[in-house]
């Protein structure tokens, strides 16, 4: 009877060990299937890396593409001199031959300031950078944290023809590259209006000139801001006027290097990528969605879906192949393949980031549907719910910061630097 008792006493222990060593076998598995979905959700690991900063990663790809420029309104329009040659000639010659076609308007310029001759000396700029450009462009918005362009406003009460000032403009103008601009006070109107887009008999009594200070190329560099510098004192020296800075020079660069460590900071692409379940997806089925789903193929070879209501059609977002360089090609009568394809867009192009992407996010599921699919991150790991959610709150920061420096997203002020 004792050895019985002793017998189901070991067999019981021996039981209890058994279910003990499973039950930790399975809560250590738990936990880190648990640690696993955690990681994945932390800011540098998993969902959250499916925003990138293109100047910052290397591996941006085809995300760190130079986006095509929509049509503005002061977007530059090259003007018809009379006495011009021919204007399509490449390159230099085509700068030399415009500068020659300037040369009457120059001695346009020349007898206006026999007519006016006062000694060109900078003025003190008054305000802020916001409030000359306000005043030099006839806009009406906030004043700005960071400062975009540096301005010259060139004052004066003699009316001179758009020609005039834009072929002592021409003259200076191909030395500098960052974007720049001319403006004029319509003379009897009182509107700020683009000389470029003005017919050539258009008179201005005053004239703004600007430079960006800069871009996604980087921030000007001191022998530009000189150059742009020349092209003012030149201006003020032929007209015998006066001209004020928006800020001082010593200072442009200072700025220059901020507004370049924002653009470095905030341009950032959304990235959902979708996958393959089981074998890849072919170029016809590919093409057939992208076309329902109103997404067109632009001449990359890659889709794009736009704005139908704005004029121009503004990008929404994109869709490309996950091989090569992104492109989903239709000369081969759909027999391209693909495992995956990648969803992206331009924070800080678009005018309501957010919404952008939650639109994003309906047509990247769509998408998994109809050519089964399935919905992963930038690094192919799985995306929750909860890992969309974290980049709508990422995207949601970024906007609230570029606002804070005085930058709307999808303005004309954030396109100019994105």
């Amino acid at each position: 009877m004792i050895e019985l008792q002793t017998a189901l006493l070991i067999a019981g222990v021996i039981v209890f060990i058994v279910v003990a060593v499973i039950s930790y076998d399975r809560y250590r598995s738990s936990r880190k299937e648990t640690a696993r979905e955690y990681e994945s959700e932390l800011p540098g690991h998993g969902e959250s890396n499916s925003i990138i900063h293109t100047r910052l990663d290397s591996r941006s790809g085809i995300f760190d593409r130079r986006p095509e420029l929509r049509e503005e309104s002061e977007a530059r329009m090259e003007p018809k001199f009379k006495s011009a040659p021919e204007e399509n000639a490449p390159g230099e010659q085509q700068a030399e031959q415009k500068k020659q076609a300037a040369q009457p308007a120059l001695e346009a310029a020349e007898q206006d300031r026999s007519r006016a001759p006062r000694r060109a000396r900078p003025e003190q700029a008054s305000g802020s950078m916001a409030s000359v450009a306000d005043d030099a462009f006839g806009k009406s918005e906030g004043r700005d944290e960071l400062t975009i362009e540096i301005v010259a406003r060139i004052p004066g009460d003699n009316p001179i023809k758009r020609d005039t000032a834009l072929g002592l403009y021409r003259q200076f103008e191909f030395d500098i590259k960052k974007r720049h601009r001319i403006f004029g006070l319509l003379h009897p109107d009182q509107t700020w209006c683009n000389l470029e887009k003005q017919s050539e008999d258009t008179q201005f009594t005053d004239f703004g000139i600007s430079v960006q200070l800069a871009d996604r190329s980087g921030p000007i560099s001191e022998s530009e801001l000189n150059r742009f510098s020349q092209m003012i004192l030149r201006f003020a020296e032929v007209f015998g006027r006066r001209f004020k800075f928006s800020i001082a020079l010593n200072d442009a660069l200072e700025h220059a290097k901020k507004l370049d460590s924002f653009c470095k900071k905030y341009d950032a692409v959304a990235i959902l990528n979708v996958v393959a379940r089981n074998q890849d997806f072919s170029g016809a089925d590919i093409h057939h969605c992208a076309r329902e789903m109103g997404l067109r193929l632009n001449q990359r070879s890659i889709y794009e879906k736009r704005h139908p209501n704005v004029q121009g059609g503004d990008l929404i977002y994109s869709l490309a192949s996950l091989r090569k360089n992104g492109e989903l090609p239709v000369s081969n009568n759909g027999g391209f393949t693909t495992n995956g394809l990648t969803l992206f867009m331009n924070i800080p192009r678009s005018e309501n980031p957010a919404q952008v992407f939650n639109d994003m996010v309906m047509d990247a599921k769509a998408l998994c549907k109809r050519l089964d699919g399935k919905l992963v991150d930038q690094n192919l790991r799985g995306m929750t719910q909860r890992g969309l959610k974290r980049i709508s709150q990422q995207i949601r920061q970024i906007v609230a910061d570029m606002e804070r420096h005085g930058i709307q997203p999808g303005s004309d002020k954030s396109l100019r630097l994105f």
